[in-house]
């Protein structure tokens, strides 16, 4: 009921909608339905609320998740989680499949141009590895200096060198 009222509202103030979604509880590891509801809610409100005015932010899913939100032209916010070895080769995965056009020359179902690369600081901070030398991090507290770290993750993992991805998604 909350979110109906926040995207009604931003409907009426004719505002962007940025979504935090997430199917499972994290500390219970447990199936909440999340994305069912708030794709059936941003669904009901599609003519107020066009996709391209919808962000889901910090995507940290699998191809079942971001297949949905691909499909109907929400952006999709990529953090540092991407950067995460241990943690994010189910997310690294889906974006590969949905931002390739396929062998038959097909556009992608998710375009770099729909990816918003994101710090969600303090969280999320990637290896070590993708952080550039010059900014001095090292720690697991990211920051906003860590966004060309974020670029990096991403690019490796849509298989692009980090500048063209840079220009795409900014």
């Amino acid at each position: 009921a909350v979110f109906e009222a926040q995207v009604a509202l931003a409907a009426e103030l004719s505002l962007p909608l940025f979504v935090h979604l997430r199917e499972r509880d994290a500390d219970k590891g447990e199936a909440i339905g999340a994305y069912s509801d708030a794709l059936a809610i941003l669904s009901r409100h599609a003519a107020a609320v066009p996709p391209h005015r919808v962000c889901v932010h910090c995507f940290t899913g699998g191809l079942s998740d971001l297949q949905p939100l691909a499909s109907a032209g929400f952006y999709v916010g990529v953090t540092g989680f991407v950067g995460i070895a241990k943690r994010s080769g189910e997310t690294i995965a889906a974006l590969r499949a949905l931002s390739s056009g396929g062998e038959d020359g097909a556009a992608p179902v998710l375009s770099a141009e729909r990816i918003l690369l994101e710090t969600d600081a303090p969280f999320m901070a990637p290896d070590k590895r993708w952080l550039p030398r010059e900014t001095g991090l090292g720690g697991r507290k990211n920051e906003p200096a860590a966004m060309a770290a974020v670029c990096r993750a991403v690019a490796a993992a849509l298989g692009v060198a980090p500048a063209v991805l840079a220009r795409q998604t900014s």
